[in-house]
């Protein structure tokens, strides 16, 4: 089990997928959560995404705590949620990134001349 800083726990599954997922979208939605009852909501788009920002930070450091507590008693464990955390954090990346992937950011933009 995961806790986020907020006491909000998030339950290992056996599929790391769906625990990856839940986790995520927990550590997102207690973030919003967190930010929207502060007594002072920052106005507009770019101060309250700051904001949030800085929320779910805290709860990623929060976690990572966690996983090195983990480790002192599971290594492997630990090791298995870095690498996973690390693996579909890259998946996830892919759509963003997938001209740099393919090459395209490099390839000539319209005629090509020989």
């Amino acid at each position: 089990m995961i806790r986020l800083k907020n006491g909000t726990e998030v339950l290992y599954d056996q599929n790391f997928d769906t625990f990856f997922q839940h986790l995520l979208s927990t550590i997102i939605s207690e973030s919003i959560s967190a930010v929207n009852t502060k007594a002072e909501v920052p106005s507009g788009h770019d101060a309250y995404n700051k904001v949030l920002a800085k929320e779910i930070m805290d709860n990623s450091i929060f976690v990572t705590h966690q996983i090195f507590e983990i480790s002192k008693l599971n290594e492997n464990l630990s090791k298995f949620l870095v690498t996973g955390f690390l693996f579909n954090s890259i998946v996830l990346s892919i759509p963003s990134l997938s001209d740099t992937i393919t090459g395209e950011d490099a390839a000539p933009k319209g005629d090509v001349v020989h």
